[in-house]
């Protein structure tokens, strides 16, 4: 993430890497626009005061002052996998476990979802979080209120 594209609140999102080399745009082309969480803000500012352009950058590349690359970033997960004895691709963790979390743990809906990852597709959401049989057990248990006309109550009202 380019220093450049963190206003201190929103990170601007429209330039990725491809192949190791820094493009313009995003995989889509699109501009996304994701706010910074307020527990995270005093780092980002810790950050923003290195020599270097980028925000995360890889203290053990071979280029000082270069960001993390793919293949940096899964060496590290792998290892930190292998030594509690798990086998999730990097990819599984970080995408798919965070999407689930948010639905199953901390009570998101996937519309909800939908809006926090910037999808354009619902079907895409889908993909990454599923929600499980508790959770939706306790969708299915929320309290209801009956409707009443006047002083009576409807009947088949909810």
């Amino acid at each position: 993430m380019h220093k450049a594209d963190f206003d201190g609140h929103v990170f601007t999102v429209h330039r990725t890497f491809s192949g190791q080399i820094l493009t313009a745009t995003t995989k889509t082309g699109e501009v996304h626009h994701v706010p910074c969480h307020d527990d995270f803000r005093p780092h980002m500012a810790r950050m923003a005061k290195t020599f270097s352009p980028f925000f995360f950058v890889n203290p053990e590349g071979r280029l000082m002052g270069q960001p993390y690359t793919l293949a940096s970033m899964e060496r590290i997960w792998n290892a930190a996998c292998q030594q509690l004895g798990e086998h999730i691709t990097m990819y599984a963790g970080l995408k798919h476990s965070s999407c689930g979390q948010f639905l199953n743990e901390r009570g998101g809906t996937v519309s909800e979802l939908q809006e926090v990852t910037d999808h354009k597709r619902l079907e895409s959401v889908r993909r990454y979080g599923r929600m499980e049989v508790q959770r939706r057990k306790e969708l299915m248990q929320r309290k209801v209120v009956p409707i009443t006309q006047g002083s009576e109550k409807v009947p088949g009202g909810v």
